[in-house]
């Protein structure tokens, strides 16, 4: 299966802006590229099809951002999508960036945390730290999991 995204980190990065009051300066990138590894075979035999870069485009702001990433045809069933997230954490920000279900529930999640708006804009390959599983399909290797994330 070919990868479904391709990043050239020599082309335009970070040109469209869009709005988003959870990133400092209050404007986000158009699309996180978002890079797992270390997803494994459970329940399903073609986890390994999400280890992979997925670009995920801006669908909407207001109390939390959102940037999401839908497979034409997902070999996992509980897989439809990448959905990242942005929201208010207490006094600081959480970034979220999952693999998900058809409603967006996170089966796979990784999360990173911040104490005043990080600058989404800038971020080039910033680890997000493993936070849960929840789903049959796929899970991930305690050794090799890893999410990153690069604005684009």
């Amino acid at each position: 299966m070919p990868a479904p995204f391709k990043f050239d980190p020599c082309g335009s990065c970070c040109e469209e802006a869009v709005d988003c009051t959870n990133c400092d300066g209050e404007l986000g990138p158009g699309t996180f590229v978002v890079n797992f590894t270390g997803i494994v075979d459970n329940g399903c035999a073609e986890c390994g099809t999400y280890n992979d870069s997925f670009g995920a485009t801006f669908l909407s702001g207001g109390s939390f951002c959102q940037w999401r990433y839908i497979f034409d045809s997902s070999p996992c069933s509980e897989v439809a999508m990448v959905r990242v997230l942005l929201s208010p954490d207490g006094g600081g920000y959480k970034l979220d960036a999952m693999l998900a279900d058809a409603l967006g529930t996170g089966k796979i999640v990784f999360r990173k945390t911040y104490a005043s708006k990080p600058d989404c804009r800038a971020l080039l390959e910033e680890d997000i730290p493993f936070l849960s599983e929840t789903g049959t399909d796929c899970q991930t290797d305690s050794g090799t999991r890893s999410c990153k994330i690069t604005a684009a």
